[in-house]
């Protein structure tokens, strides 16, 4: 979803948390949001998380977003 916050002059895009089930590839890096335009030279990306050194040990993993959103644009 996306929302106008005029207390604080932004723009705010916010979602659902994000779980891959049974997702065994070790530890994750890098999760990534990026528009995809069908051709690899012309998709851009938006945003990306570190995600730390949680290992993934074939379980479900969950890319958890913040209460005020997934990112904002002031």
């Amino acid at each position: 979803t996306t929302a106008v916050d005029t207390t604080n002059d932004r723009a705010e895009m916010d979602g659902d948390d994000v779980t891959w089930n049974g997702l065994n590839i070790g530890t994750p890096g890098y999760a990534v949001l990026y528009q995809d335009t069908g051709n690899p030279a012309t998709s851009r990306l938006i945003c990306y998380w570190e995600l730390g050194s949680t290992a993934s040990n074939g379980g479900d993993y969950t890319l958890s977003f913040n209460a005020e959103g997934i990112l904002y644009i002031a």
